[in-house]
């Protein structure tokens, strides 16, 4: 009988807890007798048939580490149809039966597409950014919440000593979910998203009336991506205006990737070990063209495409609630 090969890559934006997905997967690999392979720089390796054997030494005291040892890129050339063509080519040419992807929305689009064109494909959810509809977590999202939790405690200490405003720059793309998790979890004062989006002069009068019975830090959470954009201005221009108004100090944080390199969670490194080896259960099982993710406390598959067309829960609301007692 034919040895079975699987392989793995990780594409998009790295996040912790993507080392013990590889760990994972070849450890489980070797037990089933299955040749575990290595796509390195996502989507863009398997173009260029960077693609190696991968051994237990490989992932050797890597679980804990944040980032991806496997490398990862964004690579937008690959929606062209000419391109996956050959990265298919060099699937057939190492004789590969499976590919895992583990990244983001972009990843997934790019695991639907291989789908289509006869690829046996399973994708893990893995962005910090916690922006995959079919699954109530992603691998990474956590550890980079209690990082970000970390950081604003240094930060309102600072702001403290000094009687400060901060406002703390905070990634997520179009997704609210870590920045109205990290306000829920650090006592911030406000939190900006893409479902409020205050003026200058809103800010202004936010902080006036925050000030009424708050006399020592402010700490403003704002997620990235809304100011310097589409005719806003930058949280530079807003500090400026404010300091010019009312003669206030704002120190300006933007976290950056501070939060994708972040320690793993226990919860990350259990979900994202559960996570790999029910994706193999699943090959096992000859499922494919599937995403995994999970439900509450349950691991669940959702058809790829399926996968891509759901959207997140609108957190509007709860924004709103959270900010209700600091109304403008």
């Amino acid at each position: 009988m034919k040895k079975r090969n699987f392989a793995i890559l990780t594409s998009g934006g790295d996040c912790s807890s993507m080392n013990m997905v590889l760990s994972t997967f070849v450890k489980r690999c070797l037990q089933e007798n299955i040749q575990p392979y290595f796509v390195y720089d996502g989507y863009k390796g398997l173009y260029d048939g960077d693609i190696k054997k991968a051994t237990s030494k490989d992932v050797m005291h890597i679980w804990n580490l944040p980032g991806t040892k496997i490398k990862s890129a964004r690579f937008p050339e690959f929606k062209e149809e000419s391109i996956r063509k050959k990265a298919i080519q060099n699937l057939k040419k190492f004789d590969i039966d499976y590919l895992f992807v583990c990244g983001g929305n972009g990843s997934y689009i790019g695991a639907e597409r291989l789908s289509k064109m006869g690829v046996k494909v399973i994708a893990l959810p893995g962005t910090i950014d916690n922006d995959i509809a079919s699954s109530d977590f992603t691998i990474g999202f956590d550890s980079a919440l209690n990082s970000i939790k970390d950081d604003i405690y240094k930060i309102r200490t600072t702001m403290e000593s000094h009687r400060f405003i901060a406002f703390v720059e905070i990634m997520g793309r179009n997704c609210l979910d870590l920045t109205l998790d990290a306000g829920l979890c650090t006592e911030a004062d406000y939190i900006i998203t893409n479902a409020n989006i205050l003026k200058k002069e809103e800010i202004l009068k936010l902080i006036k009336n925050i000030r009424k019975t708050n006399k020592e830090s402010i700490v403003i959470l704002v997620s990235e991506l809304l100011y310097g954009i589409d005719g806003n201005p930058t949280l530079n221009e807003i500090s400026e205006f404010v300091n010019k108004n009312i003669k206030e100090k704002i120190r300006i944080n933007v976290l950056g990737y501070t939060q994708r390199a972040s320690i793993p969670t226990a919860f990350d490194l259990k979900l994202s070990s559960e996570l790999t080896n029910y994706a193999i259960d699943l090959a096992l099982k000859n499922v494919h063209g599937i995403s995994v993710g999970n439900q509450g406390f349950k691991y669940k598959s959702t058809p790829i495409e399926k996968a891509n067309k759901m959207v997140n829960k609108n957190k509007k609301n709860e924004v709103i609630a959270f900010n209700k007692k600091n109304k403008i």
